[in-house]
């Protein structure tokens, strides 16, 4: 065959393969389809594993491959590598478009187990990776190589002599049985060509390709045994130097996804750039995934390079994000020497690279743009744990707690004991939601471990980012360690902070040790170094809700869709400021038990809403008092930033020039707001609160002490200059303005003089500053100048008077020449670029110059970022504890505000509190649910009367029908009590209240919240936990306690329960609501008459119609009102039906319940007429007075 001849037939059947094979691809459209859903219906899971474990190898498999495609279409295959695939031994795939995906696996010649057209495979066979090709693939192949006319028709002949060698050098070239032998190949191979070339005058059918495409893919669909595996050598694996530079760092940092610097981009290599494809939804290009070339992943021997992946510069926190927010520890690697000195000292090695940030979700702080509101409001806590048996068995342990949270720097320490249930642990983990934790010897029991794994949905070594420590014995170690750390800080309060820290307990300072060590990690361990940092999470002045009580009053998120809407915190929330959210979310959580601090802020929060409702008074200090209450809201609902973390990030220097600008404006703002319209002589006629007073008074008293300070600050910043990011460089070196600049301003001179903390004239630091800067500007000036000296030579050289340097693509002092002229240049110039028309060069001494001046400049840019670091920063950080207490004071003030707005509804009322601490008692005149009636309409919500004291009626039995609002009514009163201790009004007309210490719930039924343990084991428990921890200032709520077993038991364990707490002789006498079925409980108001009280939710009996013979029982209507005696059934029957049972199941139930109820009425007649009976025959041997007590009993 002429070679003409072949290339005319390529050719030719080429052009009718194209639109033929698309047809095929089309056809298996719903084949992709269902690919694409199962590739997409794997998602990225957030593990443990992927946060601290150490770098995993891959797989080290007993088949390899041992053939390698032509040359040829190797070249092709590589120009394919655009597109992302899931490579070697990661766990779950990328998602891709089917023929994407398909045509990805074929160029890449991928081998993976993960793959879903491979994961059928038997483990023990071996597919050459070149064979792993079925009809989609094969098409897919075909089609994406359509477009080179010259080639395509080669490389299915080389694909397919590839794939045979491939059999031959696996087998040894022995033919295998079922496999193709040399010369069947051959007859396949004619077969083809032939066919082509006779079809060539007709139109090519789609069935004759098919079949011609069957018989080429029968090589690539076989199994094959005893292969060879492939081996890399690591000594002749060849790395460039830059991915030698990141093995390097990689080995050092095996917990981290590394992110390399290179020019304008970072670069992820290996399995980090599969994870960020992944993840992030970028390019990978295919190459090596594993480090170890010992034992390297199945597919790098077929690369030279690392795979890998890139993102631009200007979005590295965009990505670093999303890396965090799905669970990845993520390092920064960066260069940390500079072009212009590498090129000084003529250095030709590599820039030299070193680990800069380390981040974590916790650890984030970099974005102060906040403008995702949700996400800053989450907490992003750090929490060590140290939990010690103080009993036998492990029953009940001892718990140490330190939570840090690095952007607000706040730091709270806990210790408390905690039961078997491992309650108090739970209701703290609720509130931290933290999933970033240090342990120090791991969980002491299997109840911790499960309380883990219910929060975050598995187990503790799978889900959540743990360190874990050991606990070191040597004595007194942790304490030696954390004096020399405070000693080595050289702070001026050292003193304080170590007696502070050491007061602590021994396991206390122990977590604080371990969180240093952990946070140095990410240069944020100097958050201990400020003790108004430091709190406690309990104290005698709050109560803390456990965590059942959380959860089923539903008070951070609702129980439905665990969404916040629908909770007490949805309720009460109308906060303007982030730092006023978080601080009114620990308020709900710890409502206040001391009833002076209660009235304070119920006071408050009245004077707020009186003077709302005046502020169109014709009095003067009324209105000069609202204006100002007017304009400082305004401030708060305006400003959008967390001024809290904004405080944290100075702190830590890695505030922006622009941010640090905004920073100080917004404080200055404060700072003018108070300066101007606070007038303390009208807030004292206004105002009757003394909160209010203290809180204005502290407010304007620090604002007076910082107004020098930030003014100050602000003069020396050039504004247009900080609010310029286009160029960071120039932003840098023209931030402060000049001393002459701040001289024209008067205002400036005169903070100057009234300012004691003073810094730019007190040390001459700004003026040591502006003269290093000018120094080095006029070395600048002198290089400038002998650049025009150079430009002078060249000028007569060239013998061109208006010649003239020019600057391309950022290379500045440029001679540009015509190509005519380049000719005549000295050979000793140096050629930058050219183009068709001109060519520019540059001489040596402007390469020399340009040098000098290059390191000068970046000496000028040093010197700028030093100033600000050192010095300005520094200053602002002096006053860090002026700048806290003013967002501390405004977040009360925006809390408090907050609760204004609530308490101004209608039907709202401020609390009263009894004098008398002995006694325990509510009385609530037409009270509401606060959360059920914000989703019904107005005037819908159906309120009730309720009186509960420890003197009378201190345990209120409670039944009534299924759905009848008994669980409603004692989350109102619950929700109630919580509302008046953090100082709200309260939904009802009137209320007077005790002040308690504790609720305790037991409400609803879970499985599974323990290992082993059922519905109503874990029922039990939590109802020994209440007994075991309630005291006489508790309220106590059951809900349905016994019906997890059999009536009778339940029964029996309901009546013991409330008889243990009706015995005199017991000192916890706590009030209890029970709501319950059983309505035989109803006796104990018989026998205690002042202590038991039944009630039972309202409702219409409306009995059987004949006009509906389906109502064969009585249909309820429910009154939702709080009615005195007992329910004598719980109507389950119209519950069923409201369920829409069936109505045979709801017939057949309808009589047995009749027949149950007749046996049981007979019974109890047979059973007093035996007593009759008995009692007559006895009655001769009766006193008078015994009679009379029979008669009586009876």
């Amino acid at each position: 065959m002429s070679r003409k001849s072949f290339f005319f037939r390529k050719n030719y059947l080429k052009k009718k393969e194209k639109d033929v094979l698309k047809l095929k691809l089309n056809k298996n459209t719903s084949d992709h389809e269902n690919l694409r859903q199962s590739s997409k219906g794997t998602s990225t899971q957030t593990t443990l594993s992927s946060f601290f474990k150490p770098f995993e190898q891959a797989p080290n498999e007993n088949s390899q491959n041992s053939t390698k495609i032509d040359n040829k279409l190797d070249s092709k295959t590589n120009s394919q590598e655009n597109v992302r695939s899931n490579v070697g031994s990661q766990k779950q795939p990328i998602n891709l478009d089917p023929v994407e995906k398909e045509s990805t696996e074929f160029s890449r010649g991928i081998n993976d187990e993960s793959s879903s057209n491979f994961k059928n495979r038997n483990k023990d066979s071996y597919v050459s990776s070149d064979c792993l090709l079925k009809n989609n693939n094969f098409s897919s192949f075909v089609d994406n190589n359509t477009n080179d006319k010259d080639s395509f028709q080669t490389d299915i002949i080389d694909l397919v002599e590839s794939s045979l060698t491939g059999i031959l050098n696996e087998t040894n070239g022995t033919p295998m049985k079922k496999h193709l032998s040399l010369n069947d190949f051959k007859f396949e191979k004619e077969k083809i060509i032939n066919t082509h070339e006779k079809d060539k005058n007709t139109n090519y059918s789609s069935k004759s390709l098919k079949r011609n495409l069957e018989d080429l893919e029968t090589p690539f669909n076989r199994k094959f045994s005893n292969t060879k595996k492939i081996k890399l050598d690591s000594k002749k694996v060849k790395l460039t130097p830059l991915e030698q530079q990141y093995v390097d760092l990689k080995l050092k940092n095996l917990d981290k996804i590394l992110m390399i610097q290179s020019g304008y981009k970072y670069i992820f290599y290996a399995s980090d750039a599969v994870i960020a494809s992944e993840t992030l939804h970028i390019m990978l290009m295919a190459g090596k995934l594993s480090i170890d070339f010992n034992n390297p992943n199945q597919n790098d021997y077929k690369y030279d390079k690392l795979a890998h992946s890139s993102i631009p510069i200007e979005r590295l926190h965009i990505h670093i994000k999303r890396l965090i927010s799905h669970g990845f520890k993520v390092g920064v690697v960066e260069q940390i020497e500079s072009s212009n000195v590498k090129k000084l000292n003529n250095d030709r090695k590599l820039f030299k690279r070193d680990l800069t940030q380390v981040y974590t979700s916790a650890t984030y702080i970099e974005d102060y743009s906040n403008d995702d509101v949700q996400l800053s409001r989450k907490n992003n806590y750090v929490i060590c744990l140290i939990e010690t048996s103080t009993k036998e068995n492990n029953k009940t342990t001892l718990t140490s707690l330190v939570a840090v949270q690095p952007s607000t720097g706040e730091i709270i320490y806990d210790q408390f004991e905690d039961s078997f249930l491992r309650s108090e642990l739970e209701s703290r983990l609720l509130y931290f939601n933290s999933n970033e934790f240090v342990l120090i010897n791991g969980l002491l029991t299997k109840t911790s471990k499960e309380i883990f794994k219910k929060k975050f949905n598995s187990s503790i070594d799978d889900n959540i980012k743990v360190k874990k420590y050991d606990n070191i014995i040597y004595e007194n170690y942790y304490k030696h360690e954390i004096v020399g750390y405070i000693n080595e800080l050289n702070l001026p309060n050292a003193d304080e902070l170590r007696d502070f820290v050491l007061s602590l307990d021994p396991n206390v300072y122990k977590c604080i040790y371990h969180l240093i060590e952990y946070l140095k990690e990410f240069n944020l361990d100097n958050i201990f170094q400020i003790i108004s940092n430091y709190s406690s999470f309990q104290d005698l002045n709050h109560m803390v809700l456990g965590s059942q009580t959380i959860k089923n009053l539903e008070i951070f998120q609702n129980s439905t869709n665990l969404d916040e809407e629908g909770s007490l915190l949805w309720l009460l929330d109308n906060t303007c400021t982030k730092n006023g959210y978080r601080l009114l979310k620990s308020w709900i959580l710890k409502p206040l038990t001391n009833k002076v601090e209660i009235e304070k802020r119920l006071n408050s929060v009245e004077d707020l809403v009186e003077n709302f409702k005046f502020s169109a008074s014709p009095d003067d200090n009324k209105k000069s008092s609202f204006y100002f209450l007017e304009i400082l809201v305004k401030f708060l609902k305006k400003s959008n930033k967390d001024l809290e973390k904004s405080i944290m990030r100075v702190h830590y220097q890695k505030c922006s020039r622009k941010e640090i600008y905004l920073f100080l404006r917004d404080f200055c703002e404060i700072v003018d707001i108070f300066l101007k319209h606070y007038k303390a002589k009208s807030f004292k006629v206004c105002f009757k609160s003394d909160g209010l007073h203290n809180i204005f008074n502290l407010l304007f008293n620090t604002t007076i002490k910082l107004d020098p300070v930030i003014k100050t600050l602000l003069e020396m910043i050039n504004i247009s200059v900080a609010m310029d990011e286009s160029d960071f460089e120039v932003q840098k070196l023209n931030f402060f303005n000049r001393i002459e600049t701040l001289l024209q301003n008067k205002n400036f001179e005169s903070q100057q003089n009234v300012d004691s903390h003073s810094f730019i004239f007190k040390n001459n630091e700004y003026t040591l500053f502006l003269e290093t800067i000018d120094e080095i500007k006029s070395k600048i000036d002198i290089i400038e100048g002998q650049f025009e000296d150079e430009l002078k030579c060249i000028r007569r050289l060239l013998k061109r008077s208006a010649l003239k340097y020019s600057t391309v693509s950022k290379e500045a002092y440029l001679v540009e020449v015509s190509n005519n002229v380049a000719k005549t240049i000295p050979k000793d110039w140096l050629k930058i670029s050219k183009t068709k028309k001109f060519s520019r060069f540059r001489t040596p001494n402007c390469t020399d110059l340009l040098k000098q001046k290059n390191v000068l400049h970046e000496k000028l840019v040093l010197e700028n970022e030093r100033f600000f670091k050192e010095i300005f920063l520094r200053e602002i950080d002096k006053n860090l504890i002026y700048f806290n207490k003013i967002v501390k004071y405004l977040s009360i003030l925006d809390c408090l505000l907050s609760l204004a707005v609530v308490s101004s509804k209608m039907g709202y009322v401020k609390p009263k509190f009894y004098d008398d601490s002995k006694t325990q008692q509510i009385e609530i005149k037409e009270g509401r649910n606060p959360i059920i009636e914000q989703f019904v309409s107005q005037n819908g919500y159906i309120s009730n009367d309720f009186e509960i004291s420890d003197t009378e009626g201190r345990i209120s039995i409670l039944t009534g029908p299924n759905m009848g609002g008994k669980s409603s009514f004692v989350k109102q009163l619950a929700l109630i009590v919580i509302m008046a201790q953090i100082g709200c009004y309260v939904p009802a007309y009137c209320c007077s209240l005790s002040i308690f210490n504790s609720i305790h719930i037991r409400m609803g039924a879970e499985d599974n919240i323990l290992e082993n343990y059922s519905t109503f084991m874990v029922e039990m428990l939590e109802v020994s936990n209440i007994i075991h921890s309630c005291n006489s200032k508790s309220l106590v709520i059951f809900d349905e306690v016994g019906r997890g077993t059999g009536t009778i038991d339940g029964t029996a364990i309901a009546y013991a329960i409330l008889n243990y707490f009706l015995d005199e002789e017991i000192s916890v006498k706590p009030l209890i609501l029970f709501i319950t079925h059983f309505t035989s409980l109803s006796d104990l108001e018989l026998s205690n008459p002042r202590i038991v009280r039944n009630y039972h939710m309202g409702f219409i009996e409306d009995k059987n119609s004949e006009s509906n013979q389906l109502d064969k029982f009585p249909t309820i209507t429910f009154l939702y009102t709080l009615v005195k005696g007992i329910s004598k059934s719980s109507y389950g029957l119209n519950a069923a039906k409201l369920a829409q049972l069936p109505e045979d199941i709801l017939e057949k139930a309808w009589e047995i319940s009749k027949q149950m109820q007749n046996d049981e009425k007979k019974a109890k007649e047979r059973s007093w007429l035996m007593e009759a009976r008995r009692l007559i025959m006895d009655i001769e041997n009766k006193s008078f007075s015994e009679l009379k007590h029979l008669t009586n009993s009876l």
